[in-house]
């Protein structure tokens, strides 16, 4: 019995081991069969990923902006990743989608802007509205700038407003092809003329455009920022209309191209050709120069022959940014036979010429790395014969003289500012600013009969100090004085409610503001 028992026991062990070795043998089938799956599965991932390598990336917004992106008015409204020096990086990859069905990726953006004005003095104009911007000494013809003494104007102490028509919407498109991203960029805000309403009931404002372009590779078409300003620079500012001392930063119809001149886009040179017009009788067209009384405004054909055009270097490194514009154009002048000037010294006869107009300037910003990375001093100058359209001063860039002919105005401006950030995060941040912007009048053209107050030197400080309390809000006040020296003061001695007979030639206001924006 003990025999037939080891003999089971040893049968009993040798089966166990055969079931052992056949269980193991089917596991090991199984993991071969797997692994062999897995291996089909990392191939089929690899065929997927050397296909999708041969076609441009439909990532959404992918690519860098051909122009230089929007500044808001205090800053960005976009997460702190893609904020730099406190300009809006429209062409980044936040929040946008892709259209389903197509390559095309869609970013929708904007931010809400109230602005809230008190002036302490006769007042600059409507909060942040461009009355102000335009940096006119008010007269008795209607204009809400500057209040000369002696005025009606100047008699007003103390003025609050507010408005947020400087609310802005954008969509920015990226669509990838064989040439290279196609960009659209739409933007409007709300600051047009109040047709629809005014403060006494729906406070309505009409939406307008302020950039409508698209870009191809290197190519830029459409309506923007003028090639001669440069955003880039620009010192964080709460004025919407940008402090004195540079280029206005007008934008305009043009056909931009863009060379880099090195891979790491260190240095690029852009050359652009855009709309002109032939601002020498002012922006309104209506003559500079007119009989004193007889109101003979010389309306004008405003023959444009040629396009603007613009030249610009920029130097980009990790300290900063430095940039040089040239501008060239031609302004033209074919009036009817009316007066230009005074009785005594202007001129009578229908006015056919033309003259050229040029202007230079220079900028950068330059990053400090004291106490914060993103603390920045800037500067910028500009200087040109024939190029008030293009400042913030913008008076006319050229006169008709007592030959009838058209002689181009010397305008020049510089302005220097220095951003600190208070704390490691940047949400908390100040500005300083200061500016100058000077027209020189020739003597012979100035008309001594009528009531001139043309504006020939602009001087304003702003002080700002700005909290982003995350990449959705930010808010903050701002002083700002501002003064404004005309040629010669205004003949009141016809204006009703003056309380002299000839008014000084300064304007001066303090300006205490408050802006708020939310953004998304």
């Amino acid at each position: 019995m003990r025999n037939f028992n080891k003999f089971g026991t040893a049968v009993a062990v040798a089966a166990l081991f055969a079931a052992t070795g056949t269980a193991a043998r089917a596991d090991d089938a199984a993991i071969q069969s797997l692994q062999q799956q897995i291996n089909a599965l990392q191939q089929q991932l690899k065929d997927v990923q050397a296909k999708q390598a041969t076609v441009p990336a439909a990532g959404p917004l992918a690519g860098a902006a051909t122009v230089p992106t929007e500044p808001s008015a205090i800053g960005p409204f976009v997460p702190a990743s893609t904020q730099t020096g406190g300009f809006l990086q429209t062409g980044s990859d936040i929040g946008s989608f892709q259209v389903p069905g197509t390559k095309t990726a869609v970013k929708v953006g904007g931010f809400m802007k109230l602005d809230l004005a008190w002036d302490a003095d006769a007042g600059m104009g409507i909060a942040g509205m461009d009355q102000y911007g335009i940096r006119q000494a008010a007269d008795n013809t209607g204009n809400q700038g500057f209040a000369l003494p002696g005025t009606p104007g100047a008699r007003q102490q103390g003025r609050f407003s507010s408005t947020a028509a400087y609310s802005r919407l954008y969509i920015d498109s990226r669509t990838p092809t064989e040439w290279g991203d196609v960009k659209m960029y739409l933007e409007g805000d709300f600051s047009g003329p109040a047709s629809g309403g005014n403060s006494n009931n729906s406070n309505s404002h009409d939406f307008r455009i302020r950039h409508a372009y698209g870009t191809l590779g290197n190519w830029t078409f459409g309506q923007t920022w003028t090639n001669f300003t440069d955003p880039a620079s620009w010192a964080v500012s709460l004025d919407n209309n940008g402090p004195i001392g540079r280029e206005s930063g007008v934008r305009q119809a043009l056909v931009q191209y863009r060379w880099d001149i090195d891979p790491e886009q260190k240095n690029q040179l852009a050359v652009s050709i855009e709309n002109p017009d032939s601002d020498f009788l002012g922006s309104d067209d209506k003559g500079e120069n007119f009989i004193a009384g007889a109101g003979n405004y010389a309306y004008t054909n405003f023959n444009s022959k040629l396009p603007d055009f613009v030249a610009k270097y920029t130097h980009n490194e990790t300290w900063g940014h430095m940039y040089e514009a040239t501008l060239v154009r031609n302004l033209e002048a074919n009036t009817v036979g009316v007066n230009l000037g005074s009785a005594t010294t202007g001129y009578t006869g229908a006015v056919h010429d033309n003259t050229w107009a040029w202007g230079e300037q220079v900028g950068a910003k330059i990053f400090t790395g004291l106490g914060h990375p993103k603390n920045a001093i800037g500067f910028h100058g500009v200087i040109g014969q024939g190029i008030s359209r293009y400042m913030q001063v913008q008076q006319n860039s050229a006169e008709v003289d007592s030959q009838g002919h058209l002689k181009t105005l010397l305008n020049g401006a510089y302005h220097v500012y220095y951003q600190h950030f208070w704390d490691p995060k940047g949400q908390f941040q100040s500005n300083v600013i200061w500016g100058d912007n000077k027209i020189w009048y020739k003597n012979s053209l100035l008309v001594a009969t009528a009531p001139q107050g043309l504006e020939t030197d602009v001087q304003e400080v702003e002080l700002n100090f700005l909290w982003t309390p995350n990449q959705f809000v930010q808010m903050g006040p701002a002083y700002i004085r501002a003064n404004v020296r005309a040629e010669q003061g205004y003949n009141l001695s016809g204006v009703a409610g003056a309380t002299r007979s000839w008014s000084g030639s300064t304007a001066v206001d303090n300006r205490f503001q408050y802006s708020v924006i939310i953004g998304f």
